[in-house]
């Protein structure tokens, strides 16, 4: 991800002049960050302890989830877009009976 981050940088950065230093520019601003991001990777993952104790941790707990299978996961799918649905139907209904309150009450005025 660092080095498409620095790759991505170097696609971006272009100058509309044609000095030498254009050419340090445009490479050497990604470079930099690429080191430092590589160092500040490097520094959480390899020289601080804790967090690879969390990371173990992480990956320990992983192991203990019991995922929902195919089934499962079709028909909670299914409840949730359902659910959306009617929700919406029922929003668009109560807005439009606002509406005509409001129209109705001659606070809200439609048309030119």
């Amino acid at each position: 991800m660092i080095l498409g981050a620095g790759d991505f940088l170097v696609k971006q950065l272009i100058f509309d002049s044609e000095g030498q230093w254009t050419l340090w520019l445009q490479y050497g601003i990604p470079a930099l960050m690429v080191v430092a991001l590589g160092l500040a990777l490097f520094w959480v993952t390899g020289v601080n302890r804790g967090t690879c104790d969390f990371f173990i941790a992480t990956e320990g707990e992983m192991k203990k989830v019991s995922w929902s299978d195919r089934n499962e996961l079709v028909g909670s799918t299914k409840v949730v877009i359902a659910c959306t649905l009617l929700l919406g139907f029922l929003l668009a209904v109560v807005d439009l009976a606002f509406i005509q309150f409001f129209q109705w009450i001659n606070v809200l005025r439609s048309g030119p």
